[in-house]
């Protein structure tokens, strides 16, 4: 007999208790956000298409699409969540800077297990300076304590040690992990309060970047052995430039996010950027 399924591949329901995880661990992150002085934002869930096609460079592959009724242009359900802070940013009467905010909801991908899932992002725009880096990794590891997650690591990457690899090394050499002699100490990983990292030939902005981190980490008491670099981390995303991070704990990546003043500058405007985002999941 031919199973008769009434719901779609890639989405699910959530039950009571599950929901009561979900919700649990978004009211603890909000919490931490809000001593943080971010206020919450909300985005519709459809956008055109070109936005984030324009803003992330890259054609929409993995997105669900549908026509709009009147004027035909192409929809797209919410992909990613930055390009709509663009938009947002873009689109506001008034820029007063630094502007911290967060959000929630989902985003719709079909390259994923789950084509819908819940998460929660925050951003710091209009501070171009290590210490708005300092305050997201601050935060993103307030809420993990907040959560009662303890078994995690931070990997810490810059976009310029990254492009410094590759233009020695070639990009296959650096995103297989291509052991060789050359090339062996930069696919290794560095405690930041170690001095490894330093005895490395990388960008001098990389290591002065790196040292002013590891500062403002041990200000916030958060320098500890969990904290990595690593030179050959690539980039999540294309846009990402300077500092950017990725969390790692038990069931795999939890957050991911960094600096990217280059989403702005696509569009003639020189405003900084830096943000996480994580997924909310209720296992």
């Amino acid at each position: 007999m031919a199973e008769n399924r009434l719901l779609p591949y890639g989405v699910k329901d959530y039950y009571p208790q599950e929901v009561e995880r979900l919700n649990s661990i978004l009211s603890e992150a909000q919490r931490e956000l809000t001593l943080w002085g971010y206020r919450e934002i909300k985005f519709p869930t459809l956008e055109y298409k070109k936005l984030f096609e324009n803003t992330l460079g890259e054609s929409l592959k993995d997105g669900f699409l549908l026509k709009e009724c009147e004027k035909g242009e192409i929809l797209a359900l919410r992909y990613d969540f930055t390009p709509q802070i663009v938009r947002f940013v873009l689109h506001s009467k008034e820029r007063i800077f630094p502007l911290r905010v967060y959000y929630k909801g989902e985003t719709f991908r079909s390259d994923r297990q789950l084509w819908e899932e819940v998460e929660l992002g925050f951003e710091l725009v209009g501070a171009d300076t290590v210490e708005a880096d300092a305050e997201i990794l601050a935060i993103v590891t307030g809420i993990l304590k907040r959560l009662g997650i303890k078994e995690y690591t931070l990997v810490v990457g810059h976009r310029l040690a990254y492009e410094s690899l590759v233009e020695r090394f070639g990009k296959p050499a650096v995103d297989k992990k291509r052991f060789s002699p050359p090339l062996k100490d930069f696919l290794k990983t560095y405690p930041l309060t170690g001095e490894g990292w330093r005895s490395l030939s990388l960008p001098r902005r990389v290591k002065g970047e790196l040292s002013a981190l590891l500062g403002l980490l041990k200000t916030y008491q958060l320098a500890e052995e969990n904290i990595l670099f690593s030179p050959s981390l690539k980039p999540e995303r294309e846009y990402h430039s300077g500092l950017y991070f990725r969390v790692i704990g038990k069931s795999g990546t939890l957050a991911v996010g960094g600096r990217y003043n280059r989403l702005f500058e696509r569009f003639g405007e020189n405003i900084p950027a830096v943000g996480e985002i994580g997924r909310a999941s209720c296992r």
